[in-house]
């Protein structure tokens, strides 16, 4: 008798304590049984020991080894010192993958990605280590592009939630540089009330003679943040003109 008084006292006390509180047993349960079950299986699928997590997590996680997956939205394009630049999106938002070191990443490719979190001027991305990316899947549907005004800019949950993905905005060009700065040209675009992002364009994707200053257009492109806004096209067809002459 004493023997399971001694086993079972310290039981009956937590469920004497659990049927004073407010606190519902199965929500006291349902937090320790799923979010447990949960845990180990990211921790099952992950790559060495960087947990397998969505993109949105992965931005909550800077300095941080993760793992990630996502569709290639562009393909993948050469920025400074030769090294390669790929956006990739999730259901959760998109992300930057910095010096991509892996196969050819063509729009629609589903990749995994694995990397330390950074922070570039402002831009969240991953920047992958030597573990292989793996492509899962091609062929995959590209995203649409996200609709927004660039005085969405200046509302920063709107803004930093469409952050590495692929969106569309009309502006009105107003000013082209002389030539390429660092292989790329900067573009200053802007709406009637004002408000401005810069539109970077790699040397040679864009015919600037094609570009009316004052004209306006419909611009696709990844949003980007290189300390002030940015949209990245990534083909010629990403700059469509509504009034090229105004």
């Amino acid at each position: 008798m004493k023997r399971w008084q001694k086993k079972y006292a310290a039981h009956l006390m937590l469920l004497i304590l659990l049927s004073l509180t407010a606190i519902p047993f199965e929500a006291i349960a349902g937090s320790i049984g799923p979010a447990a079950a949960f845990r180990n299986e990211v921790l099952r699928t992950s790559t060495g020991e960087a947990p397998l997590v969505s993109v949105m997590e992965a931005k909550d996680l800077p300095g941080q080894l993760v793992t990630v997956q996502g569709v290639v939205v562009k393909n993948q394009v050469r920025i400074r010192g030769g090294k390669r630049s790929v956006h990739i999106q999730d259901e959760t938002g998109g992300i930057h993958i910095y010096d991509y070191r892996g196969p050819d990443a063509k729009a629609g490719n589903r990749i995994q990605v694995t990397g330390v979190v950074g922070d570039r001027q402002g831009l969240l991305e991953i920047r992958p280590t030597a573990a292989p990316i793996q492509v899962l899947q091609k062929n995959k549907s590209v995203p649409a592009p996200s609709s927004l005004q660039m005085a969405d800019l200046n509302h920063a949950g709107r803004a930093e939630a469409l952050k590495g993905q692929l969106v569309k905005l009309p502006g009105q060009m107003k000013e082209l540089p002389a030539g390429p700065t660092d292989g790329v040209y900067r573009i200053p675009v802007a709406d009637e009330a004002g408000n401005v992002i810069t539109l970077v364009a790699m040397e040679g994707l864009l015919d600037l003679h094609e570009i009316r200053v004052g004209g306006t257009y419909e611009i696709t492109g990844i949003l980007s943040q290189y300390e002030t806004y940015e949209i990245i096209p990534q083909s010629p067809a990403d700059l469509v003109a509504i009034n090229p002459n105004k």
